[in-house]
C-alpha cells in the first residue's frame, strides 16, 4: 500500500514571518545571466514510464538536469545565480571606474568556468 504524505502549506505559503527571503520571479535576470555563459542551454524533458505506472497516474515528465553546465542539478544553478545578484548588488556602491573593472574581471571568470 503507497503511504503520501500531505503538505500542510499546499495553496496556502509558509507563515509570512518564517525568516526566509521573499521568492524572485524576476526571470529576465536569470536569463541574462545565462547569456553570459557560452555552456548554458536548455535541459530536455524526459518521460518515466515505470515511475508513472508505480504512482498509478497516466504520465509523468521530469527535467533532466544532470548534464546543466557540469553541475549535476537545477539547486546549484540557483544557488550560482544568488551569488552573482549578491554581488551585482553589492556593486551598486563602488564607483563606476571600479564596476567597470570588476564587471570585465567578472565577467572573463565566469564564462571561462563555464566552458
Amino acid at each position: 500500500m503507497k503511504k503520501f504524505i500531505t503538505n500542510p502549506y499546499f495553496k496556502k505559503g509558509l507563515p509570512g514571518d518564517n525568516g526566509i527571503d521573499p521568492v524572485s520571479t524576476d526571470v529576465e535576470a536569470v536569463k541574462k545571466l545565462l547569456s553570459l555563459c557560452p555552456k548554458a542551454a536548455e535541459t530536455p524533458l524526459a518521460e518515466s514510464a515505470k515511475l508513472s505506472h508505480e504512482l498509478g497516474i497516466k504520465k509523468l515528465w521530469f527535467k533532466d538536469e544532470r548534464d546543466r553546465m557540469g553541475l549535476g542539478s537545477f539547486k546549484a544553478l540557483g544557488a550560482a545565480f544568488v551569488i552573482a545578484s549578491d554581488a551585482a548588488e553589492n556593486l551598486k556602491s563602488f564607483s563606476k571606474d571600479a564596476k567597470l573593472e570588476f564587471g570585465s574581471k567578472w565577467k572573463n571568470l565566469y564564462i571561462s568556468k563555464c566552458r
